[in-house]
């Protein structure tokens, strides 16, 4: 049921000019990922109100690249909701996550002087915080070498949520096993929102790149999220027998 059901709600694959949405439940398949329309099937947002706020990202950058610390604190508050979201979807660890947040954001403070403004200001920081992330995954064998469960603490008092923890664990499970870059690519594109494009950039690498290891990310879910189903079920059905012992 679930490999269908998730394998549905990563489908089609994100194209190469929308912008990030945001976070929504496909309904129908209990996962949450991206909605990059307004409720219409246009990206969400408008052109000028986007630009004004990459105006003020690149007004903060370029602050703290002279050394404004309130500019970095501004900026800090700014993104750490997306960052955190991020990080910790990888990490599943929330004390984890803030380090890594906090890691990405000194670099930041290091080294915005070398933001050249060849890409987005938010794309060229969730570029620092992706090579932090990538090597936390390359660097824990665990996300490639056993399963990870969802922490479902944070649906806690939710109570049309057992579905949803489910899918979400589920899909844990096989996220967990794609290669790192794999798995970040998916990451970015239906759970952070960002388009092909953009993830280029963040990875700093081609878009044809970013769209062959999702194509092979996602062929690789589609042969293991049905093998991951049928183990649940035999091992829920073998601890049925055993209480019925």
């Amino acid at each position: 049921m679930w490999a269908k059901k998730i394998l549905a709600a990563l489908n089609p694959a994100p194209s190469g000019g929308h912008s990030p949405g945001v976070m929504t439940r496909n309904s129908s398949q209990g996962i949450d990922v991206v909605d990059r329309s307004g409720g219409d099937g246009k990206p969400a947002g408008s052109g000028a109100g986007k630009a004004a706020e990459e105006s003020e990202y690149r007004a903060l950058l370029g602050a703290v690249a002279a050394g404004d610390r309130m500019a970095s604190r501004d900026l800090y508050l700014r993104m750490h909701s997306s960052l955190h979201g991020f990080l910790m979807r990888l990490v599943r660890n929330p004390g984890m996550a803030e380090e890594l947040v906090n890691d990405v954001m000194m670099v930041v403070w290091k080294q915005a002087h070398r933001f050249r403004g060849d890409s987005k200001a938010r794309t060229w920081v969730m570029g620092i915080a992706y090579r932090k992330g990538l090597k936390a995954l390359k660097k824990s064998s665990r996300w490639t070498r056993r399963a990870v469960a969802l922490d479902d603490s944070e649906h806690a008092g939710l109570a049309d949520d057992a579905a949803r923890i489910e899918a979400q664990q589920f899909l844990a499970l096989g996220l967990a096993r794609l290669t790192p870059p794999q798995r970040m690519v998916l990451e970015l594109a239906y759970f952070a929102g960002y388009s092909c494009a953009e993830i280029a950039e963040i990875a700093d690498c081609p878009v044809n790149t970013v769209k062959t290891r999702m194509f092979h990310a996602r062929k690789r879910l589609k042969d293991i999220l049905p093998t991951l189903e049928k183990a649940g079920a035999t091992a829920e059905a073998d601890g049925a027998r055993g209480t019925e012992r």
